[in-house]
């Protein structure tokens, strides 16, 4: 029984068509072969709807018209923002053949239709091109309003839109009144002077108890099988090697201490007399292991086992460095240090590395504690105090609001966190402002209404609270970002407008005339979390009637280096309130409260407290078998105080509610230290934040495992878009370049986020040298990962397309033509007879095997790919010379691709899932070797027993290229797994978000990377397609894959021009 095809399930004249619109069914047929389907109104519904927009619907005129994708934004500094709108419903299968736009400085002006500022007259409706403002310079601080019609093919000619405004900000430096300012607050609190500030409030480590010696490495070397490394870059082959050593102790031993403290690069396993203590690869080098291991000990002889991993698909560094302290009954005392009398071998995937069997092979000292790559590392039994020696500032000023202001602007430039009260009220419905720029280059401004807050004609009060945010990270962690070039003490400038209805304007300005203070957030971090104290709130700090003449002043400030530009894109807000599951108490006065998803953001808690005893919160994605919340696998990359750990000083007994305000975390758990019993928690729970993307797309099966997965990849994607793209909203909160471009389709299908992704690549453009090199993380600091990486740096040139595709959006290529240009000349420099070396790229990511190509290969995949886009974009923007050129560039990658990797038989490098499928989705497999390949894969993915074994740029390839040659039923049933390695294994053991490992552990529990599944659902199960002839879905391909043993599928996508439906049933 064949399926039956459902196109459009909508009511057409409401939902379904759009200017220029034709729907396409290919199944597997190649474009040239597609023929237009006859449009089939149904009334089912996809589930979870999507909210309907197209209620108000105009038949006769334009509606939901935008400035720059934004609703009468405030603040545009653009020269030519980009207009759009919704076509009317009205005989639009005709589509949308002209345009008018009119702009005025009135309403009354749009209205009537003049005086103008603009006319466009009527204009051609671009394929590729958004319309946009092509009047005259705008003046600052100025309403400009406008309308538009339309005319179809037919000539049919449309009302005018209800008239749509925008405002601008500050265009120049010039424009800004007042001062940058700041002030540093000197107080004293114990917390400064606590040594141990990264517990605060929270038990100091069991293990300083009774410690008689320092814990270090010192007189250890650093260790590796001989004649594996090469010398003087320590570089190993990746793999795993494997170490032991023997000693024996007297009988009946007792010790009063007994720690071995050991570290291997990347990560190491330990076993004590065949007894595995440590079951995952952790004691990485950068954060060594420190165990007890008295109770594995026994009288005679004794044996360390160690299976460390150097993980990569080429040689680096890689070394094991160890410690041993006795101290025991009988004046028992003694060390066992890594040296050459350590057995050392290579060992196959660590196969038996805890036999009894002794070692032959003597270990090679690589070099002693404090040389190499990895310098004095040491443990951290006791993490270092927080680094924040004094609160960041608040400030104030009382004005007078004029008797006839009939509006008022407010505007802030800020490029750490910030908070703004007026009159006690706050200032905007964001969080977190504002969200990580290259603030050497752009610092930005957001601008306000603030009219209704104002009380006309009497006294107000204005204050602000200023945060670290991303400016001054005082955390040391593994990017540098408390070296970025920026980095200041926090500073501020704020404008604000009051105008009457005469048009006359007041200001008020920052500037050394406010009052200024310490506030009761004694320290903040990006990554430590925060500490508040209750008691040093400044009562009366936002009335206007109450006075603080004893008060400093605030200081007048250098600005920041960068260019004080409008930022477009909203602030992040509480998107999702989540009850808790439970709250249990694994230890006295601990409890741990659990959350039914994982999730970024925070826990408003509700408590009575007591008067100076911290209520401390801790942050975690699992738990220890204890119930304790666990961070082991999330806090090892931050070497400077706690780790999403925020804390709360109560300055009485009473109820308090409370949670972070410059600070957020990636969650599930949260662990409650402080309280005396259950009563005292009166409510909790989780605010889920992200920035505010209008949700456009979603996919329902009658497979609730292909649901789950793509729930997962939603909140993964939410919880990874906090103002900006990131890989986890944990370890890291760094914006990987590869992460990102590699789910931006299946973002760019559910949520309307082109602001953020106009944002990011707005960074790529500030974080670009000279030479056209780019960083794997975007923005980055200090010069961080900056060089050639090929498959991460890509990501510049993937997501201008992805936006020009699925936004219509031709600008965002002719904008950033210039930096793709560069980047690509710069990656054809370093290749090698058109071949990327291993150093240009970071490789296949997070398999499930040890198997993956060389990163020459995937770089090189990826190299091609850039190539063919290139020329692409180029013709688009009509560069048919550069277009030439790039098309001849990526013929001969493509000839010297066959000819270095091509092994014949169908098989191409290793042979693994990743190496086969990643040409043929790339098409760099001629077309008489295609069916040859495609067997190979099929035949891999059998012999796995139909599961994937990729990483993350398999991933992206391995699903849509099973689909394009007709295996999505295999495809399906990868994606239908369970058992490990699979989606659905991660699904089974509880995830709510996607993974960043296929095992479960170690590693986040919420990351973005894997997601392109959920792309893959959209473009090929259900066939829904963009065409980049005619970009932004004005055309729309429709060619779903329907698998038998799926009885039915359906997705929709709210389009620039209209909702999208498609499903098939049996």
């Amino acid at each position: 029984m064949a399926p039956r095809l459902i196109f459009l399930r909508a009511a057409l004249l409401v939902i379904g068509v759009l200017a220029g619109f034709s729907c396409l069914a290919a199944a597997n047929v190649p474009r040239a072969n597609e023929t237009l389907l006859t449009l089939i109104p149904a009334v089912d519904q996809v589930h979870p709807a999507l909210p309907d927009r197209f209620a108000h619907a105009s038949a006769d005129a334009p509606f939901r018209l935008r400035c720059n994708w934004a609703r009468s934004p405030l603040g545009v500094q653009q020269r030519h923002p980009r207009l759009t709108w919704m076509p009317p419903q009205r005989d639009i299968l005709q589509g949308q053949a002209n345009y008018q736009i009119q702009v005025a400085q009135s309403r009354e002006a749009i209205l009537q239709g003049h005086p103008l500022v603009w006319d466009s007259g009527k204009v051609p409706a671009s394929a590729n091109f958004l319309p946009q403002y092509q009047g005259p310079a705008f003046e600052p601080f100025t309403h400009y309003y406008w309308r538009v019609r339309i005319w179809g093919r037919s000539g049919w000619r449309s009302q005018w839109s209800p008239a749509a405004s925008w405002m601008t900000g500050p265009l120049h430096t010039a424009d800004w009144q007042g001062e940058w300012i700041t002030y540093h607050p000197q107080i004293s609190n114990p917390f400064y002077s606590d040594g141990f500030s990264a517990y605060y409030g929270l038990p100091r480590p069991a293990e300083l108890a009774g410690l008689l010696e320092p814990v270090s490495f010192k007189n250890a070397d650093w260790i590796m099988p001989k004649d594996v490394t090469k010398l003087p870059s320590f570089d190993a082959p990746a793999g795993f090697y494997v170490f032991s050593q023997t000693f024996k102790l007297p009988q009946g031993m007792t010790f009063s201490h007994c720690t071995l403290i050991i570290a291997g690069d990347d990560a190491c396993k330990v076993a004590i007399n065949r007894h595995v203590i440590t079951p995952t690869f952790s004691a990485h080098w950068a954060t060594p292991a420190v165990l007890d291991i008295a109770r594995y000990l026994q009288g005679g002889v004794n044996k360390i086992s160690v299976l460390l991993q150097n993980q990569g698909s080429q040689a680096n560094p890689s070394g094991l460095i160890a410690k041993l302290y006795m101290r025991g009954n009988n004046h028992f005392h003694r060390r066992i240090l890594t040296d050459a009398n350590w057995a050392a071998i290579p060992s196959a995937a660590g196969a038996k590395w805890t036999s009894g069997a002794p070692l032959q092979d003597k270990a090679a000292v690589l070099t002693p504690w404090g040389g190499g790559p990895w310098g004095r590392t040491g443990p951290r039994m006791m993490r270092p105090k927080w680094r924040q020696n004094k609160p960041c500032p608040i400030f104030r000023k009382v004005f007078h609001a004029p008797t006839g202001m009939n509006h008022a602007y407010l505007y802030i430039a800020c490029p750490g966190f910030w908070r703004v009260l007026i009159n006690g009220r706050k200032v905007g419905n964001g969080e977190l402002e504002s969200t990580l720029y290259d603030y050497s280059k752009t610092v930005p401004f957001r601008a306000f209404d603030v009219t209704s807050l104002l009380r006309k004609g009497h006294r107000n009060v204005v204050s602000i609270a200023l945060g670290n945010g991303w400016f001054n990270v005082m955390e040391r962690d593994a990017w540098n970002w408390n070296k970025a070039l920026w980095r200041a003490w926090p500073r501020v400038r704020l404008n604000l407008l009051m105008r009457t209805a005469d048009g006359q304007a007041t200001w008020l300005a920052t500037d050394k005339t406010w009052q200024a203070g310490a506030g009761p957030r004694l320290a903040d971090g990006v990554y430590n979390g925060e500490v508040y104290d209750a008691s040093l709130k400044v009562a009366g700090w936002n009335n206007p009637q109450r006075g603080f003449a004893n008060y400093p002043h605030a200081v007048v400030v250098n600005a920041p280096a960068g260019r004080v530009t409008a930022q477009l894109m909203p602030s992040c807000r509480v998107m999702q309130r989540v009850a808790p599951l439970s709250i249990l108490q694994p230890k006295p006065h601990i409890f741990v409260v659990k959350f039914p998803q994982n999730m970024s953001g925070w826990m408003t808690l509700t408590a009575r407290g007591r008067p100076g005893v911290p209520v401390v919160m801790r942050y975690g994605e699992r738990t220890h078998a204890d119930g304790m919340v666990d961070q082991s696998t999330i806090k090892g990359l931050v070497f400077t105080g706690p780790f999403q750990t925020d804390t709360y000083l109560p300055a009485s007994g009473k109820t308090f509610t409370y949670h972070p305000q410059f600070t957020y975390n990636g969650f599930q758990y949260v662990q409650i230290n402080g309280l005396s019993s259950r009563k005292d928690i009166i409510h909790a729970e989780a605010d889920f934040i992200y920035t505010p993307f209008r949700r456009v797309g979603t996919f329902w099966s009658a497979s609730p495992m292909l649901n789950a997965i793509a729930d997962c990849t939603n909140r993964a994607y939410c919880s990874n878009f906090v103002g900006r793209p990131t890989d986890c909203p944990t370890r890291e909160k760094n914006g990987w370049a590869g992460d990102t471009w590699l789910a931006a389709v299946q973002g760019m299908f559910t949520y309307s986020n082109e602001l953020g992704y106009a944002k990011w690549l707005n960074d790529f453009r500030d974080n670009q040298t000279a030479n056209g090199s780019l960083a794997v993380i975007i923005p980055t600091s200090n010069g961080w990962g900056q060089g050639d990486a090929v498959d991460w740096d890509t990501a510049y040139e993937f997501v201008a397309w992805y936006q020009y595709l699925y936004q219509g959006d031709g600008q965002i290529l002719r904008s950033h033509y210039g930096g793709i240009k560069k980047y690509f000349l710069y990656t054809a420099a370093h290749a090698k007879h058109w071949i990327s070396p291993d150093s240009c790229g970071v490789g296949e990511w997070a398999t499930a095997s040890r198997s993956r190509p060389p990163v020459s290969f995937t770089s090189t995949c990826i190299f091609y790919r850039d190539a063919v886009l290139l020329a692409l974009i180029a013709q688009i923007l009509g560069k048919n010379t550069d277009a030439k050129a790039y098309r001849a560039d990526a013929a001969a990658i493509k000839a010297a691709f066959n000819a270095k990797f091509f092994r014949g038989n169908g098989l191409y490098s290793n042979g693994d899932q990743t190496a086969l499928c990643m040409p043929l989705y790339y098409g760099l497999v001629p077309k008489n070797r295609q069916a040859a390949v495609v067997n190979q894969l099929v035949a891999n993915i059998h012999q796995h027993d139909n599961h994937l074994d990729v990483g993350i740029l398999g991933a992206k390839c391995l699903f849509r290229v099973l689909g394009r040659y007709r295996c999505t039923k295999l495809a399906y049933r990868m994606a239908s797994q369970t058992t490990y390695p699979s989606y659905g294994n991660w699904i089974m053991h509880g995830a709510t978000t996607l993974y960043e490992n296929w095992s479960l552990r170690p590693g986040s529990m919420n990351h973005i990377m894997f997601g392109d599944v959920l792309g893959w659902m959209y473009n090929d199960l259900v066939g829904i397609r963009p065409d980049w002839h005619a970009p932004g879905f004005r055309t729309v391909l429709i060619s779903p894959h329907p698998v038998r043993a799926l009885p039915w599928a359906r997705a929709a996508h709210d389009s620039p021009y209209g909702r999208i439906k498609s499903g098939w049933e049996w």
